[in-house]
């Protein structure tokens, strides 16, 4: 009886362990992936405009991230629309001043969706 309770707990442990490491490479790949959206949202917002409805950007993220690939790529990315959805519209809720200062600053761009994504979506 003992020893089963102390297996028991000793699994439990370790899944509460194995699951804690899974989560946090989970959010890492989650906050790395917003990046990268985010900073291909700016620059396709630099080059097409501001001003565009959502449906607008959508194509251009599969131009940039799929067209992107090597020929030669062993790995190679793919649009996750629902990613590319939640930075556009990350995107769009910035104010005038926000897109306007992005225009021309990149890295303004990428820390200012980066925190609409966040606000939007606190995880």
């Amino acid at each position: 009886m003992k020893k089963s309770v102390t297996l028991i707990l000793t699994v439990g442990l370790i899944l509460a362990v194995g699951g804690g490491v899974m989560k946090s490479r989970s959010d890492k790949a989650h906050k790395e992936n917003d990046a990268y959206y985010s900073s291909v949202m700016c620059v396709i917002a630099q080059r097409q405009g501001s001003d565009h409805p959502a449906g607008y950007y959508l194509p251009y993220f599969n131009k940039v991230i799929e067209d992107g690939n090597s020929s030669y790529a062993l790995d190679r990315k793919t649009l996750d629309q629902d990613e590319a959805q939640r930075v556009i519209a990350a995107y769009l809720s910035l104010d005038g001043t926000q897109k306007a200062q992005s225009q021309s600053d990149d890295a303004a761009c990428r820390s200012a969706v980066l925190m609409a994504l966040t606000a939007r979506h606190p995880g």
